[in-house]
């Protein structure tokens, strides 16, 4: 019977866990951005975004990484999988989807969801990892003027055992082993 609390009270301190800090990266645009087929934001659905970078060092997993130039990066809003970001030491971001979540005159923001894979600099650990980047278009004079863009590049918190969880789990696997020995014996 004391087993089986042990057991219950392990499971429930496995269920709370902490989570890791978000890791966040903030980008610009030097070159020339543009809405590729008709040159309005609010209507097109191509855009070319002309060179990519990193603004400075991001939070999280992404500390000390520095600024880094990702080049152009072309999309179309009609293919959830247009959307890439490459660059050796940040790795590689492939959206899944792409949602327009503002369209107001002159200014156009989607939410870009896809999958994160690390580069050289955390050694290419992180594979998979679920990701989002924030791009916000802005027109002026709205429908024709020149394009500007930013964007901000997310990992939303992981959650990650505690150690007291994972020292009462090994408690409760040690209390089952101890059990298990007491009715073979």
């Amino acid at each position: 019977m004391k087993i089986n609390k042990i057991a219950l009270v392990t499971l429930a301190s496995i269920a709370c866990t902490a989570a890791q800090a978000q890791s966040s990266l903030t980008f610009s645009d030097v070159g020339s951005p543009a809405a590729s087929t008709t040159g309005n934001i609010n209507t097109d659905t191509s855009f070319s975004l002309g060179e990519v970078l990193n603004n400075a060092d991001g939070l999280g997993s992404f500390a000390g990484l520095g600024t880094q130039l990702f080049g152009t990066v072309t999309f179309s809003t009609l293919s959830d999988n247009s959307f890439h970001l490459y660059n050796p030491v940040f790795g590689t971001f492939d959206s899944t989807q792409i949602q327009k979540v503002l369209n107001a005159p002159g200014t156009v923001k989607y939410y870009i969801l896809g999958v994160f894979n690390s580069g050289s600099f955390d050694g290419g650990t992180t594979l998979n990892l679920p990701a989002s980047y924030t791009l916000t278009l802005t027109q002026s004079p709205i429908n024709t003027g020149s394009i500007a863009d930013s964007g901000i590049f997310s990992i939303p918190p992981q959650p990650v055992p505690e150690p007291g969880s994972l020292a009462l789990l090994g408690i409760g696997v040690g209390a089952a082993w101890v059990q298990f020995r007491r009715r073979n014996a």
